[in-house]
């Protein structure tokens, strides 16, 4: 269940500590932690949502897929409108530690350890392609209606390799709390169930939630 945290913010203090404004906003931030299991293989992830006037997703995937072992750990920071602004990634295999730094820019620009990343350029969503978290970022962002859809590229983030490069897929809304995903070019598809805060709670042939 989300918990929820009430900050009131006062504005206006002078150089004494003497309160000058009576303006004050309070601030709503949730918290809502999610635990997934892996219907195929033996994954889980640990996740953490935090979302007020912007989101942040932080999550740790241990898998061992193909007699490997696997420990991911990542953060996503979006803006008040849920464009992914900031995502760090920290991936332990067999064969050592990998970090990837990804950030996008106000124009768009997107850069991968400070390499920029010109075929991503407008795109508005990362896609980190060994977690359920992420697809909550366009389901939250679109807030689509009951029978509508939408098609955009994601930056995606391929494991192993941890490429990244844009992936053009396909979110339709089924009814209130389904959706169904496709990747455009693959022909993928699968089934989202979400909840009340559009957090993935079952991923058709992947991942399904033992707590939310």
């Amino acid at each position: 269940m989300p918990t929820m945290k009430i900050s009131t913010i006062m504005l206006g203090w002078d150089k004494t500590n003497r309160y000058q404004n009576e303006r004050a906003y309070t601030e709503v931030t949730m918290h809502q932690t999610v635990i997934w299991k892996q219907k195929m293989e033996d994954g889980m992830e640990y996740c953490t949502f935090q979302y007020d006037s912007r989101m942040s997703i932080e999550g740790t995937v241990i898998a061992r897929p193909q007699d490997d072992h696997w420990l991911i750990q990542y953060k996503v920071d979006t803006d008040k409108e849920g464009i992914t602004q900031g995502v760090h990634i920290k991936f332990r295999h067999g064969e050592g530690e990998q970090i990837v730094q990804i950030r996008r820019q106000q124009d768009g620009q997107w850069f991968s350890n400070g390499l920029v990343l010109p075929a991503c350029a407008g795109l508005s969503f990362i896609d980190i392609g060994v977690t359920p978290a992420t697809n909550s970022l366009p389901i939250r962002a679109f807030q689509l209606k009951v029978g509508e859809a939408q098609t955009f590229s994601a930056v995606w983030v391929r494991f192993p390799q941890l490429t990244v490069e844009p992936l053009h897929q396909k979110y339709e809304r089924l009814d209130e709390s389904t959706y169904r995903y496709t990747s455009i070019e693959s022909g993928y598809t699968a089934l989202l169930e979400v909840d009340e805060h559009g957090i993935v709670t079952d991923y058709e042939g992947e991942w399904t939630a033992l707590h939310h």
